[in-house]
């Protein structure tokens, strides 16, 4: 059996070893404790996407990843990552007969909550939606809201095929994040990111180095 604990306070004092601090985080140190992890140092390119992580359970052997943490190595170039943080999970709407579940629409790339459940309530223009179980296989996969035309209908950044009342699709709504790491520096995110699609691939987070390759490490906390 093995244990693992991360522990993260803010500290500011006028002693070295900082005792007796002027301040720190009021609600006390954020504890976790995972049970699995995964460790790699990785060279990040400069051209985009650059480093595809996949962080699936069946990439990392980890039921589940609740901590993301990324070191720029480098000593010189900073580097980007940008992923999808994942929302909210947009149940299928049922139904029966004619008002069922979602309709995908080539005309004007809208998805349709036939049910009028209001589906899209949260959603924004610039979130992405992702589906890996729409009836028709060519509506899988992520696309960028363009348009909320209501709560119940949203246009998309790609074409769809047209495939009405569709009772099996769901989706994951995410919204696009990006931070510079500069060289030396962390960077330590939840680890509840949302699939999305590039060509054939499905990744969740992409890291690219600026002006010059780098190098990072990656740690992966969860269960």
């Amino acid at each position: 059996m093995a244990y693992g604990r991360i522990t993260v306070e803010g500290v500011f004092s006028n002693n070295a070893n900082y005792s007796d601090p002027i301040t720190r985080t009021s609600g006390g140190a954020q504890e976790s404790t995972p049970a699995s992890f995964y460790s790699q140092i990785l060279t990040v390119p400069t051209v985009v996407p650059g480093l595809n992580l996949d962080l699936s359970a069946s990439a990392l052997n980890l039921a589940a990843v609740s901590t993301i943490l990324i070191k720029n190595l480098g000593t010189t170039n900073s580097i980007k990552a940008t992923w999808l943080s994942d929302l909210e999970t947009i149940a299928n709407p049922g139904g029966v007969s004619t008002t069922a579940g979602f309709s995908f629409n080539s005309s004007g790339s809208t998805i349709t909550d036939k049910n009028s459940q209001s589906s899209f309530a949260n959603t924004e223009v610039g979130d992405s939606l992702y589906t890996g179980n729409a009836t028709n296989s060519d509506n899988r996969g992520t696309r960028k809201v363009t348009t909320v035309t209501s709560v119940n209908e949203v246009a998309v950044s790609s074409a769809l095929v047209t495939s009405a009342n569709d009772e099996a699709a769901t989706f994951s709504r995410g919204k696009e994040c990006s931070v510079i790491i500069a060289p030396g520096r962390w960077m330590v995110v939840p680890g509840n990111l949302m699939y999305r699609t590039a060509g054939a691939s499905i990744f969740e987070m992409y890291i690219v180095a600026i002006s010059g390759t780098s190098q990072c490490e990656v740690l992966l906390l969860g269960t």
